[in-house]
């Protein structure tokens, strides 16, 4: 059993048996050089939906132990990966912006918590390959003796052997990429709507207009600039 699947069964158990003092303790514990950093990012995502989701805390307690959870993850995540930053977005859109009843009451805050976000989808755009497209392959090995996908191992021929070799790391680098980048394009189809809510949100308080245009500048997608131009 490995460090990150024991990770993975006390996180079930952050709302059954951890007071929300204790859940926040646990995921200060942990330890990040046992863990790569796509795991500990998961593991700050999943135990902040088990803290913010907790019926047997009070809600404003474990929405705020939430979003701090949430502000440990920002600061840790590689912005070049498409599975922390889909759990990131996940968290920021759920826990890291004022709840609607306070909305009206600070402006500024309001403001530089969507500027938070605003990196977060800049970033993403930006290691986001535009040659890309979810329909890319990679070509097959074609040779009479080998069937594409078997063992090295089984080849006899070393010059054959080494060229089928090289294929497959090839492969898996453009699978690799392949999977990271389908995830960024996820992470900013996913949660695209709670930015554009958020955007347009802010534009109804007519003192930010000016500051929210000049966001529209650092983003590409249309539906959001839309949002912040307004």
């Amino acid at each position: 059993m490995t460090y990150y699947a024991d990770l993975t069964r006390e996180i079930a158990m952050i709302c059954l048996s951890m007071s929300l003092g204790n859940a926040e303790g646990f995921v200060q514990d942990v330890e990040i050089s046992k863990l790569s950093k796509t795991e500990y990012i998961a593991v700050l995502a999943a135990s902040a939906v088990r803290i913010g989701g907790c019926a047997n805390y009070d809600p404003a307690s474990a929405f705020a132990a939430a979003s701090r959870v949430t502000e440990r993850a920002l600061a840790t995540y590689d912005p070049a990966s498409g599975d922390q930053t889909l759990d990131l977005m996940g968290l920021m859109t759920k826990y890291m912006r004022y709840p609607d009843s306070s909305f009206q009451q600070d402006h500024a805050a309001q403001l530089e918590v969507f500027e938070v976000w605003i990196d977060t989808w800049a970033n993403a755009e930006a290691h986001i390959d535009p040659s890309w497209s979810p329909s890319d392959s990679f070509p097959p090995f074609e040779h009479p003796d080998v069937i594409d996908g078997q063992s090295a191992d089984d080849i006899q021929n070393a010059d054959l052997k080494s060229a089928y070799e090289t294929h497959l790391a090839n492969k898996q680098t453009f699978l690799t990429r392949h999977r990271n980048q389908s995830l960024l394009r996820r992470a900013l189809d996913q949660h695209g709507d709670a930015f554009v809510r958020y955007a347009e949100d802010l534009g109804k308080l007519p003192q930010l207009s000016d500051r929210l245009k000049a966001l529209a500048d650092r983003v590409n997608a249309p539906m959001l600039v839309a949002a912040l131009t307004k």
